[in-house]
């Protein structure tokens, strides 16, 4: 079954550590791959002089220009690789997340480190597909460029027609599902609540004039529920249609 494409991407500054995130939008690209990744830069207090805007960038450009026949999960472990050997010389780099999609025909593959989201959107059910690194407290436990003994979260599944991708840097994850500390009798446990419904978001794929307005539409949504957060938000909507 033949499938084309339709994309549209879209990105919000916060107030606290402001354009730390990055994008890769390959709708255009040729040869049947495309690429799309969200990079959310991390300022973490253990790095000296670490920024997570540098790191965003590099890791984007590594991510970038890697082998697009090398499977997903791979090619991201090989950014942190190569980040890990850049801040010898360039200590400034910080860290920062990930969440990547790769279509190639009917198949998408996901790779994700940290707690930046996908989620597929399918016949009125939202399904996560990526596993947020976050401790029990709700910290961020690894970023790409952090520690050598990273671990690279990679899935693939095939699409069918009217599927909807949505890749986020965790400022819209805060307003899709937000992980919650609910309770002492709960400790270990993660409870999810739902900001940004299914129908939400359909909606705004479906009455947008093109899916740039709707991914523009999605962060207005989320900054009007959840006002409180003054974080980068950055999303990529994906929807899939039968090729004529």
């Amino acid at each position: 079954m033949g499938l084309s494409f339709r994309v549209g991407a879209a990105t919000i500054s916060g107030r606290r550590h402001a354009n730390q995130d990055r994008l890769v939008n390959g709708a255009g690209e040729k040869e049947g791959r495309m690429l799309f990744a969200v990079f959310d830069g991390v300022t973490n207090s253990a790095t000296i002089k670490g920024d997570g805007a540098v790191a965003a960038e590099a890791a984007m450009n590594l991510l970038r220009d890697s082998d697009p026949g090398t499977k997903l999960s791979d090619a991201v472990r090989e950014v942190h690789r190569g980040m890990l050997e850049m801040k010898r010389y360039v200590p400034i780099i910080g860290e920062t997340t990930v969440v990547a999609a790769r279509i190639t025909g009917n198949m998408v593959e996901i790779a994700n480190v940290g707690d930046s989201p996908v989620h597929l959107l399918r016949a009125g059910k939202m399904r996560r597909l990526y596993t947020p690194d976050l401790g029990h407290f709700g910290g961020l436990v690894q970023a790409l460029g952090f520690d050598e003994s990273m671990k690279v979260h990679g899935r693939s599944m095939k699409i069918i027609p009217d599927d909807v991708i949505v890749l986020a840097s965790d400022g819209l994850m805060k307003s899709i599902k937000s992980y919650i500390w609910p309770s002492e009798k709960n400790m270990g446990k993660y409870v999810t609540r739902t900001i940004l419904t299914y129908g939400e978001i359909m909606n705004a794929v479906e009455s947008s004039s093109h899916m740039d307005a709707a991914a523009e539409r999605l962060l207005k949504e989320a900054a009007k529920k959840r006002p409180d957060i003054d974080d980068d938000r950055t999303v990529i909507v994906i929807r899939a249609l039968r090729a004529d």
